[in-house]
């Protein structure tokens, strides 16, 4: 680009190149730049994938030394709301206002959303209300639970009304430790006709049927993992046969508990 201006970059060109950088130089470095790339930034093509970064978390300022990525987010975001009083109660870091904020500048055409452990569910909401257009899905069950210190059995996490909300969804991730009810294989089967990839590593199955509620209803599955789960029963004959036309099914390491 011989005697020419980076500023001077056809907008088309920088936001292509911008939506590939990824959220932490979207926020922190590219605005920065000049003015063409601060507005070219804010295009919602740049905010189809928000993956946050997993260790954003409310708890106290010091987890983040060690994590550089959500230490400078801590520096540039959470101190301006800390000092407009605008943190959440007992949080130091805004947890649920950064990720409205994120989400908003998609303007509805997200099609990837990961989410940092322990958001809140109001967090979740917004997400399901302003991101209609998902096609993947990635919340970490047992993570997420872990913010508020529930014993393994209380361990539901998702609200499987959200689900309602994305019709598109064709990979849900639970991450690791979803306790899987009836509502929850209902929601799956129900909202989600499109759905290839499912992941509910370290899942827990209290009742057998809801294990076959997803092995009949997920009509296009191509991929479930349900490696290193709980279940209350055998993995036996019918479920293995309803399994074996799911071109790929994992489920080693899964353990089968006697529920007296």
């Amino acid at each position: 680009m011989e005697g020419g201006n980076w500023e001077e970059l056809n907008t088309e060109l920088l936001v292509d190149i911008f939506r590939r950088v990824g959220m932490e130089s979207l926020l922190l470095d590219v605005p920065l730049v000049c003015k063409s790339w601060d507005k070219a930034s804010l295009d919602p093509m740049c905010w189809k994938h928000l993956h946050f970064p997993k260790y954003i978390r409310p708890c106290c300022a010091w987890d983040y030394i060690l994590t550089p990525y959500p230490g400078r987010i801590i520096n540039e975001y959470g101190h301006r709301h800390y000092i407009y009083c605008l943190t959440e109660v007992g949080c130091p870091f805004p947890i649920t206002s950064f990720i409205k904020f994120v989400v908003k500048r998609s303007h509805r055409c997200a099609t990837e959303l990961s989410l940092s452990i322990c958001c809140h569910e109001k967090a979740l909401t917004y997400a399901a209300n302003e991101c209609p257009a998902l096609k993947a899905l990635y919340v970490d069950a047992l993570e997420h639970c872990s913010r508020f210190l529930l014993p393994s059995y209380e361990k539901i996490s998702i609200n499987p009304k959200l689900l309602n909300a994305w019709k598109n969804l064709e990979k849900l991730d639970f991450g690791q430790g979803m306790h899987v009810n009836r509502m929850i294989a209902s929601a799956i089967v129900i909202s989600q006709p499109k759905l290839k990839y499912l992941v509910l590593q370290r899942a827990i199955f209290y009742k057998r049927e809801y294990l076959l509620m997803i092995l009949k209803g997920c009509k296009e599955i191509i991929h479930l993992d349900v490696r290193n789960c709980i279940s209350y029963f055998y993995f036996d004959a019918e479920i293995l046969k309803l399994a074996s036309q799911i071109p790929v099914f994992i489920y080693e390491g899964s353990i089968h508990c006697y529920y007296g």
